[in-house]
């Protein structure tokens, strides 16, 4: 049964903590302070139409095609009426959740404060929790700045903060454990980490004052208070970092949970919570190059000539499908029911497909499923896929490509 925990993305977020890690991570910095800004290249748009309308003098209110950031304009922040666009892009941020968005036009200076609100859903607390989540936008240089005074409303689920520029804004994540939901074979090991940016990052803010982000690393090992495991196997920790050793054989109690104890000082304390699945089986991907995405799988089963491929009861954070036809070999996409197909659904977030929409013409997408076993010699079913480019949401707009991999067990 899947362990939900209110208090709950990121295997390309632990190989950074391998790449920059120092030799005393874990430990205090004896510069102290926050590290230097980190210079990333601006986000590109992710194909899907921009949200766009024309504010007066009088203000008002525009929210992005999915919802998930608003701009609030106060009467007389403009001199004149202006055409304001929000187009969701890809998101740089060293310390990134989900998307990023461009707010146009660059440039233009508001006379009255503009407030930003990003919504939260309950998926975007794996790993950390509301207090954590805080907004930053990039700068000309490359970097992105956290923005001080940043209000968090649980009720409604949001974080807002005043500005009087536009810019590429996206939410970030100032503490979280990695990986926060993951699989591990019988006897298999998973390494845990509490990363955030630097002490500096985990203290209030206050309105008016910015910060710079840096590279992800270690969290301080004074502010960990204690590691706990519920669940099979054993657990050896040491400050930020822990690794889990999973028993021989699967749990009855599964997934097990990992879970930290973080103090903060002045920001508070908190739990941050990792499940652990205890399983053969797992499916891996990426979206548009991101940071990649590690599923449970159910058995792979056949209808007629072709093999399905998902994971169980929407856990991992969606809904995954992907099938073939035949066995052993490449095979690429088809509109039809009887090809290949890839899918993908975030609960209450974005879908992708491999059929895509141009020039009013619905095309399959290139890429192919590419199966290296089909479990002839230890009842696993292997192999790897990539989708060029996906189509996003109800209208299939042209997206971004998906690459992944999978060894899930033969069932059939």
């Amino acid at each position: 049964m899947k362990l939900i925990l209110h208090y709950g993305i990121l295997s390309l977020l632990v190989a950074l903590l391998f790449s920059c890690q120092k030799e005393n991570d874990g430990q205090e910095d004896e510069n102290g302070g926050n590290k230097p800004g980190l210079v990333v290249p601006a986000g590109t748009p992710d194909g899907s139409a921009p949200a766009k309308k024309i504010i007066g003098l009088q203000g008002g209110t525009l929210k992005s095609t999915d919802g998930r950031i608003e701009i609030d304009i106060p009467q007389g922040a403009l001199t004149e009426a202006q055409e304001i666009s929000i187009q969701r892009i890809s998101n740089t941020n060293p310390m990134k959740l989900n998307q990023a968005y461009r707010i146009e036009p660059h440039g233009i200076t508001f006379k009255k404060e503009v407030k930003l609100s990003f919504y939260y859903t309950e998926e975007d607390l794996a790993g950390t929790v509301p207090e954590a989540l805080e907004i930053a936008y990039q700068n000309d240089k490359g970097i992105w700045i956290r923005v001080g005074g940043a209000q968090l409303d649980k009720e409604d689920m949001t974080v807002t903060v005043s500005t009087t520029h536009f810019s590429d804004w996206s939410f970030f994540e100032s503490f979280k454990i990695t990986p926060d939901n993951t699989t591990v074979e019988p006897g298999g090991s998973v390494e845990l980490y509490i990363f955030s940016d630097a002490d500096d990052i985990l203290a209030p803010l206050e309105k008016g004052k910015e910060q710079e982000i840096g590279e992800p690393g270690a969290m301080t090992a004074k502010f960990i208070k204690k590691w706990t495991l519920a669940g099979a196997g054993s657990l050896e920790t040491n400050g930020a970092r822990a690794v889990y050793k999973a028993p021989s054989a699967v749990p009855s109690k599964n997934p097990v949970a990992v879970s930290v104890e973080v103090d903060l000082n002045k920001k508070g304390k908190f739990l941050v919570v990792a499940n652990i699945t205890i399983t053969g089986s797992y499916i891996e991907f990426s979206i548009g190059g991101g940071i990649p995405k590690k599923i449970p799988a159910t058995p792979v089963v056949r209808m007629g000539g072709l093999y399905l491929l998902s994971n169980p009861d929407n856990e991992g954070g969606g809904y995954f499908l992907l099938r073939w036809p035949g066995g052993k070999g490449s095979h690429g996409y088809s509109i039809e029911n009887n090809g290949g197909h890839f899918h993908w659904e975030e609960v209450g977030g974005y879908t992708y497909m491999s059929k895509y929409i141009e020039e009013d013409k619905l095309l399959a997408s290139g890429g192919s499923v590419n199966i290296e076993s089909m479990g002839e010699e230890d009842g696993y079913v292997k192999g790897s896929f990539s989708v060029t480019p996906t189509g996003y949401g109800p209208a299939l707009r042209r997206s971004l490509a998906v690459e992944g991999s999978f060894k899930v067990r033969k069932g059939f």
